[in-house]
């Protein structure tokens, strides 16, 4: 983890999570979690090289997955940090400019989200009170490379916390400045030999894709074409969080071959997992849906056209 203190609670009748506290960073999982789970997270721990990317893919979701967990991960370089939840988990955080929690909101597979200037935060259930944020001040130690920890919530607070930020800053969450914004990657796709294709919301792809329900934000309708068919109607759907894009299988009848820097595998059926440029998704009948590196999407504005 970044420099920091951090502290568990066990308290009687809240939800129980295994906790494992890394390098850089710190994710709470539904207990009993998954042993394979927790082995590949406790390695990772020691990792200062750890992705996002890669700690997320050590979470199995579907049926027989994990329902709920809470993850902080901070970046190497530095800069904001990420939080995901699911299911349960909630994340609440402390920045100069106040609290403010962040659930998953019924968001499937999970709720991603960026923070600037956090002084301290807690992993925990969605149904405690924000107040317990104060765990600090008692609670028990946790150790930096303690493995897995069993607790009910576990707090983090920065060595050095950040207090320079304008009084008059409503949340705390972006720091403000007149300076212009830094740049916004878009994530980006093509299939085949076909143009990229910017993702601003979601998208999904087929051979007759349909949209989601209740579905708020832009949606994006691909058409692979009726001929392709070993690809099911609505077979995949690429989501943007942030700057990442995840990727879903939409359980569909003959699968997702997924194809990265690591090796080749089969998705599970209903699997999301954030993928990189570079990354290959094989829908079959030679349909190749290929991630491509992300561009600054403010010259972007009039280049996204919705379904």
């Amino acid at each position: 983890m970044v420099d920091g203190i951090v502290r568990g609670a066990r308290e009687s009748g809240a939800g129980v999570w295994d906790v494992v506290v890394g390098t850089r960073f710190i994710v709470a999982l539904d207990s009993p979690a998954p042993d394979h789970a927790m082995a590949a997270l406790t390695a990772a721990a020691t990792d200062d090289r750890a992705t996002l990317e890669g700690i997320v893919g050590c979470i199995p979701l579907g049926a027989s997955g994990v329902a709920s967990f809470g993850l902080v991960w901070w970046p190497p370089e530095g800069g904001p940090i990420t939080v995901v939840v699911r299911g349960e988990g909630a994340v609440d955080l402390a920045s100069p400019g106040g609290r403010r929690r962040l659930d998953s909101k019924g968001i499937t597979p999970w709720h991603l989200a960026e923070f600037r200037d956090v002084t301290a935060l807690r992993i925990g259930g969605a149904g405690s009170s924000l107040d317990a944020l104060d765990l600090l001040g008692g609670g028990f130690a946790v150790g930096r490379r303690s493995g897995v920890v069993r607790a009910t919530s576990v707090a983090w607070q920065a060595s050095d916390p950040v207090t320079n930020a304008p009084e008059d800053e409503p949340s705390g969450w972006a720091a403000s400045s007149d300076a212009e914004p830094e740049p916004r990657l878009a994530p980006r796709f093509r299939i085949g030999d076909g143009d990229a294709i910017e993702v601003a919301g979601i998208v999904r792809i087929g051979r007759s894709p349909q949209r989601p329900n209740g579905a708020t934000g832009p949606v994006r309708l691909v058409s692979v074409g009726r001929e392709a068919a070993e690809v099911s109607a609505t077979h995949l759907e690429l989501r943007r969080e942030g700057s990442r894009l995840v990727a879903t299988d939409l359980r569909s009848t003959n699968g997702t071959v997924l194809r990265t820097a690591a090796g080749t595998r089969r998705m599970r059926t209903g699997e999301s997992i954030v993928v990189v440029p570079g990354t290959a998704l094989d829908l079959g009948s030679d349909t190749i849906v290929e991630i491509l590196p992300p561009q600054d999407d403010r010259a972007l504005p009039n280049r996204w056209a919705p379904a």
